[in-house]
C-alpha cells in the first residue's frame, strides 16, 4: 500500500522518458523501415559517427554509429538488424590506435547510460547479460527527470544526428578551443610498453565472421587524429595496432583497410577536436572511402 504511489510514479516517469527521441531510437526505426535500401553501413564509435557522411556516398548508405559504441555493441546490433538489410554489401568498421589496451584490461563492464539506450531503444539485451538495474531509465531518477525536462519543457532537439545517421553537432563553427589544447589522444594512450591487445577483440572477430558468412564486404577504417607532433604517444601501441590490422588483412584478404591516422591531407579545419572530424573532415574521409567502394 505504501509503495504503490512510488511504483506508479516510476512507471509514469519511465513512460515519458522513453518517448523522448534520440539517435538510438531514430536509427533503429530507420533501419527497420528503410533497411531494404541500404547497401553500405558504417558501424562503430564516435570517430566514424562524425566521420562518415552517408549523404556523400555513391551507394545507398547509413551511419549506425554512436558515441563510445564498442565492438560488443556492434556485434549485437548486427545480430538484431541484419535481417532488415537484405541488400547490404559493405560494412565499415573503425579500428586503430584508440582500440588498443594493455593486455588483461579488456573491460567488459557496461556503460550504464548507453547500454540502457541500446536496450530500451534498440532492443539489445546482450543475450540476457545486461543487469536489471541498467534496463530502465526511471531507476536513475535524476537523469530521467532531466531528460524529460530538456525535451518536454525546454523543447530542445536531442536526436543529434542527420537523416542518414551522422552526428550533426560537431561543426567547425562550434569548436571553442584551439587544437592541441586538450590533448585528447592521451586519454587513449596506454601507460605501459609491454603487451597489448585490441579491446573486445573477440566481438570484432565474431562480427567479421558473421559478415564473411553472409558475403558482405568489410572495410576497416583507422580514422585520422590531429597529432600534436611535440606530444609523446606510445609508439609500441601504434606498432601493435598496425601489426594487428596487417595480420588480420593477411588472414582475410577480402578485408580492406584504409589508414588515415597519419594522413597529412587532413588539416586543422578538418577537425572538431583532437580526435573527431568536423563536417569538412567528414566530407574528405567519406570521399576517400567512396573511392575505395567504387573501385
Amino acid at each position: 500500500m505504501f509503495s504503490s504511489p512510488l511504483i506508479v510514479l516510476m512507471l509514469v516517469i519511465e513512460h515519458f522518458a522513453i518517448q523522448v527521441p534520440n539517435s538510438y531510437k531514430y536509427k533503429y526505426d530507420y533501419i527497420k523501415k528503410y533497411g531494404n535500401r541500404i547497401e553500405v553501413l558504417a558501424i562503430g564509435h564516435s570517430q566514424l559517427y562524425d566521420g562518415f557522411n552517408a549523404k556523400l556516398c555513391d551507394f545507398p548508405s547509413f551511419n549506425l554509429c554512436n558515441s563510445s559504441q564498442t565492438y560488443r555493441d556492434n556485434y549485437y546490433l548486427l545480430k538484431e538488424l541484419l535481417m532488415y538489410m537484405p541488400k547490404l554489401k559493405t560494412v565499415i568498421i573503425p579500428i586503430g590506435y584508440m582500440n588498443v589496451i594493455p593486455e588483461g584490461k579488456n573491460d567488459l563492464t557496461y556503460d550504464v547510460l548507453r547500454s540502457r539506450y541500446y536496450y530500451e531503444y534498440m532492443h539489445i539485451d546482450y543475450d540476457g547479460d545486461l543487469p536489471f538495474s541498467y534496463r530502465y531509465e526511471a531507476l536513475n531518477l535524476k537523469n530521467a527527470i532531466e531528460k524529460i525536462s530538456t525535451y518536454y519543457l525546454k523543447h530542445k532537439d536531442i536526436i543529434g544526428c542527420d537523416s542518414l545517421g551522422m552526428r550533426c553537432s560537431h561543426l567547425l563553427k562550434s569548436r571553442v578551443k584551439p587544437l592541441g589544447y586538450e590533448k585528447l589522444i592521451e586519454h587513449y594512450t596506454c601507460k605501459v610498453d609491454n603487451k597489448f591487445e585490441i579491446g573486445q577483440e573477440e566481438y570484432l572477430l565474431n562480427t567479421i565472421n558473421i559478415l564473411r558468412n553472409k558475403r558482405i564486404a568489410i572495410v576497416l577504417v583507422s580514422p585520422p587524429y590531429y597529432w600534436n607532433y611535440t606530444q609523446e604517444y606510445n609508439k609500441k601501441q601504434k606498432l601493435y595496432s598496425d601489426n594487428f590490422i596487417s595480420e588480420l588483412c593477411k588472414k582475410y584478404p577480402e578485408i580492406k583497410h584504409l589508414n588515415f591516422e597519419t594522413d597529412t591531407s587532413f588539416v586543422e579545419c578538418d577537425f572538431f577536436n583532437e580526435t573527431h572530424l568536423s563536417e569538412f573532415g567528414a566530407e574528405k574521409m567519406t570521399k576517400k572511402i567512396n573511392e575505395l567502394l567504387n573501385n
